[in-house]
């Protein structure tokens, strides 16, 4: 399950859910007034993911939450004050005494910025599901943040998908096949993908077997070469938005 923080607190037919639908393979189905995602085990809201991953975070570090006094969780900037509220909520259920939801920039600057003396630091942050970005004035406690913006569908998981689809297109234009008329063998696509993106960080290419992605395929598609090219072909209309979204958060701050 990915970017489900994405859909955090949506109301299923909402336009959020709905274009989370048409980027993912999941099916919905409407559970306490929040959308969940079906699953082979059970049917799962966003806030129960993130409890999900809460609990097995506590269980790598060797805790729990009877042992975590204050609890700190990072949202989007762009989170309006319902989400933020689930989001307490959904920790509060875990058992912590303290749970606070702060802007993910403002962590971030007070991982950063405060140990320098920059007056104002300019937070970019760019994860798998999310965008975010924010001005912060560091020369105060706690940081105020003075501009931000983001966009909830630009993040590693949107260049997967923008790089899967160029190796959808390079199929359907030798084989007449395409790999997105299966939901799930896409999804399949979309996670070699990243693989084979992780590797463009030491290799000039990686292979993309098709086989392994789709059994159906026609053999006369064995395996798809991906390339830095590529990836930068894919990533770039991406880099555009996120830079005008940073622009536009400077001209506010007139900076």
């Amino acid at each position: 399950l990915v970017s489900t923080k994405r859909v955090l607190g949506a109301q299923p037919g909402s336009p959020e859910a709905l274009r989370f639908a048409g980027a993912t393979p999941y099916e919905f189905e409407a559970r306490e007034g929040e959308v969940a995602l079906r699953t082979r085990c059970g049917a799962f809201r966003p806030s129960d993911v993130a409890r999900l991953v809460t609990t097995q975070a506590l269980s790598l570090a060797g805790a729990s939450s009877l042992s975590v006094p204050l609890l700190v969780v990072g949202v989007p900037a762009t989170y309006d004050a319902a989400r933020r509220e689930l989001v307490v909520r959904a920790m509060g259920t875990l058992g912590f005494g303290d749970v606070r939801a702060v802007d993910e920039p403002i962590l971030t600057a007070v991982a950063y910025v405060g140990r320098s003396s920059v007056r104002r630091g300019l937070v970019f942050d760019l994860g798998g599901g999310t965008f975010d970005v924010a001005v912060i004035e560091g020369n105060q406690h706690p940081f105020r943040v003075m501009a931000h913006g983001g966009d909830a569908y630009l993040g590693g998981d949107d260049v997967d998908r923008a790089l899967a689809e160029r190796v959808r297109h390079a199929v359907l234009r030798e084989s007449g096949w395409d790999l997105a008329s299966d939901p799930v063998a896409f999804d399949k696509l979309v996670h070699s993908v990243e693989r084979a993106k992780i590797g463009l960080g030491y290799e000039d290419l990686a292979l993309i077997e098709i086989s392994e992605i789709d059994p159906a395929a026609p053999t006369s598609v064995t395996s798809v070469r991906v390339t830095r090219a590529m990836l930068a072909d894919a990533v770039t209309p991406l880099l555009t938005r996120m830079m005008r979204i940073v622009e536009e958060v400077l001209d506010r701050v007139g900076a």
